[in-house]
């Protein structure tokens, strides 16, 4: 039982890993003109190579797409608010009543 499972459990890994590098190929093709296989690939490279150079040495590449993803997120968080002042005079000073 523990050969099988183990075998299904590095084909599971193995499917998984393929379909993702395969999604970000495609994902990627949406907003460029690029072949969804080249771009499969490069990620390949790119994910291969990061995993060569360690785990100690990619969490400091982990922090930094953390604090550019957060970034991004109060950028967006900004401008939704500050476009919804324009069209709500009310947004600021709203008050929520208990019935």
């Amino acid at each position: 039982m523990g050969t099988i499972g183990g075998l299904g459990t590095y084909f599971a890994l193995m499917f998984k890993t393929a379909f993702a590098i395969i999604g970000i190929g495609a994902y990627a093709a949406i907003f460029w003109n690029v072949p969804v296989k080249t771009i499969a690939i490069i990620a390949t490279l790119f994910f291969m190579g990061l995993n060569l150079v360690g785990a100690k040495k990619t969490s400091a590449l982990q922090k930094v797409f953390v604090t550019f993803i957060i970034a991004i997120l109060a950028v967006f968080i900004i401008d939704i608010r500050r476009r919804h002042c324009k069209t709500c005079k009310y947004f600021s000073t709203a008050h929520f009543y208990v019935y």
